[in-house]
């Protein structure tokens, strides 16, 4: 699931099943390595379903890094439907309980304008 900021607000979601990401050579997460990222767990549970570990302390964290890069606050609603919508799309690659592993999901927001020149950036995408 992507969204982008741009004009001051974060866009509906947008379901992507391509592995990549396309953005200007002149991005600010090119040149200045504008970029925010958390990591979480996906482990399924005894009785079968999908839980996340630290998923609080991992969107606070978010929170602290977005605003220490001068990066616009991602709304808890966003981070709760990205979330949902990962673990539901990728339900599959959960491992299976008791095996010890987990699904990493990754979420991250970079400054995706065509931008050359220290600043944040004006434009962001946060897949996850």
């Amino acid at each position: 699931t992507t969204w982008d900021y741009k004009d001051g607000c974060w866009s509906e979601p947008t379901f992507v099943k391509e592995p990549s990401v396309k953005i200007p050579i002149f991005s600010n997460v090119l040149h200045y390595g504008q970029a925010v990222f958390e990591t979480l767990k996906a482990h399924q549970t005894k009785c079968g379903s999908v839980a996340v570990f630290a998923e609080e302390l991992s969107y606070k964290r978010l929170l602290v890094s977005l605003q220490r890069f001068s990066m616009p606050e991602l709304p808890r609603e966003v981070w709760d439907y990205a979330l949902r919508t990962t673990i539901k799309e990728n339900a599959a690659f959960v491992p299976p309980y008791k095996s010890g592993a987990s699904l990493y999901i990754r979420p991250l927001v970079i400054g995706t304008a065509f931008q050359l020149g220290l600043g944040p950036a004006p434009e962001y995408k946060f897949p996850m």
